[in-house]
């Protein structure tokens, strides 16, 4: 008898044709790239497990101790599910904490595994030529205004750029891009009276 191509363990949902395997979760390294449980059982085991937080609040995140307040959206201070063993497919309560989705994001980019060298070398060759658009600028910079990054953070960024040497056109750019008021201590017109005599010409200061 000619078995199903994935068949789901909690509902018992079967998928016959490539159409049909759409309806189930995705694993790359599984039979047909998908995982032994459709999407919607999977929607709803992780509607259950954030219910189950946001049922027992007040509740604090789980990094920064602080409380959460937000419990919907994706906002950077809202609700978001840490799994503790790093194994999202473990459903057990005392896997899953709440946090921050600032400070969820931060733990997962300091704790990934570095890339290889050969995978650098596709990730640039695929990224070659191009460019980011005004508006997706625009949108990144409005993410990031008024964002606090952790001390943890602010030293792997130092190691990383430790050693580094900029190329006079890169040191150019960086001048040009802090100049006048997209500088962050720009004060306009306020600026004291010592700036104003640098920016004159030194005749005129004589």
């Amino acid at each position: 008898m000619e078995s199903s191509l994935r068949k789901c363990l909690v509902c018992g949902l079967e998928a016959w044709t490539e159409e049909e395997l759409e309806k189930f979760v995705k694993c790359t390294g599984m039979p047909y790239d998908r995982r032994t449980i459709c999407k919607e059982c999977h929607n709803k085991r992780r509607r259950k497990s954030r219910f189950r937080l946001i049922s027992e609040s007040p509740y604090y995140c789980y990094f920064c101790g602080k409380k959460i307040t937000k419990l919907k959206g994706m906002d950077k201070y809202s609700l978001v599910v840490h799994s503790l063993d790093g194994n999202h497919n473990n459903w057990n309560p005392e896997n899953k904490v709440p946090a921050h989705n600032i400070c969820h994001l931060e733990y997962h980019s300091l704790n990934k595994p570095p890339k290889s060298k050969e995978t650098c070398k596709k990730l640039s060759e695929a990224l070659k030529g191009h460019s980011v658009s005004e508006e997706t600028r625009r949108k990144i910079s409005e993410a990031n205004k008024g964002r606090k990054h952790s001390i943890e953070f602010k030293q792997k960024i130092s190691r990383i750029h430790k050693g580094r040497k900029f190329t006079i056109e890169q040191r150019r750019k960086i001048a040009l891009s802090k100049l006048g008021s997209k500088n962050p201590n720009w004060k306009g017109d306020e600026a004291s009276e010592y700036a104003k005599k640098i920016r004159k010409k030194p005749s005129d200061i004589i």
